[in-house]
């Protein structure tokens, strides 16, 4: 059996959940048709949480000029992050780090160059921005606004 969906689309401006489509009445899951079958069933048997995890990945932040990137995963309204989820960013946060320690240049659009990889952070709205949120957790402690903006910028935390 395939995991279901346990979330779906919250509108932007007075935070309803779910969102419902004015013309059929279904919910809206805010994700993509691909992503939706992937979950359904329609999605093969042999393809199911029987045998894989299905997770999805926010942001890969590059900083193409100093050549270093981060991952980062957001949730919102305080969520926390599964165990399936956080295994999956874990081994892929594992490999980013082996690959960035060998040192092998890896072609980009400006050529081959060595890319410094930075960390995974988990980053977590009390609301669903740094401007309308009380308080943002980043890998588990607290940050404001200015915290966020140094990560973002420089590719660690202050």
């Amino acid at each position: 059996m395939t995991k279901q969906r346990t979330y779906y689309a919250r509108c932007p401006v007075c935070g309803q959940y779910p969102v419902i489509c004015q013309v059929c009445g279904s919910p809206a899951t805010g994700s993509t048709p691909f992503s939706d079958w992937l979950r359904s069933a329609q999605c093969p048997e042999e393809l199911s949480s029987k045998f894989f995890t299905c997770q999805n990945l926010d942001y890969i932040w590059y900083n193409y000029r100093d050549n270093w990137l981060i991952t980062l995963e957001e949730k919102q309204f305080g969520k926390d992050i599964s165990s399936s989820q956080f295994y999956t960013h874990l081994v892929i946060q594992q490999l980013l780090e082996i690959g960035a320690k060998s040192g092998i240049p890896i072609q980009t659009m400006r050529g081959k160059r060595k890319i410094e990889y930075r960390g995974h952070y988990l980053i977590v709205f009390s609301n669903s921005t740094p401007d309308d949120s009380e308080w943002i957790k980043i890998n588990g402690s607290l940050y404001n606004k200015n915290g966020l903006l140094h990560l973002l910028k420089f590719g660690f935390l202050p």
